[in-house]
């Protein structure tokens, strides 16, 4: 069975931060008060980048068109693919990757 390790970086922690910190003059800008920083990562984990896209096979696991280094026929599609992950909600972007490689795969 598969084994992983996954940790937070500094990046990570910092990224966080600075995203909480650009919500908070937001709000505040317009009339929020109260506002409360989460510290708790363990609710906003968005498990990502695990088959990179690169164009190198040897620093990722599919193409820019999501198909897997190696095989004719096979493709990928989510956040697993994402080489670098962002601060919020993956979701809009999924999406947005899923219809991409749709109409690349009906267009061959």
């Amino acid at each position: 069975a598969p084994k992983t390790s996954w940790r937070l970086g500094d990046v990570d922690r910092k990224t966080h931060a600075r995203g909480h910190e650009l919500l908070a003059t937001l709000l505040e800008a317009r009339g929020g008060t109260n506002l409360r920083k989460v510290a708790n990562y363990a609710r906003a984990h968005h498990h990502m980048g695990t088959c990179r896209m690169s164009h190198d096979p040897a620093e990722g696991v599919v193409d820019a068109n999501c198909r897997v280094h190696g095989a004719q026929n096979l493709y990928l599609a989510g956040s697993s693919v994402f080489p670098t992950g962002g601060a919020r909600q993956p979701t809009l972007t999924i999406a947005a990757l899923a219809l991409r490689l749709g109409e690349y795969v009906t267009s061959r």
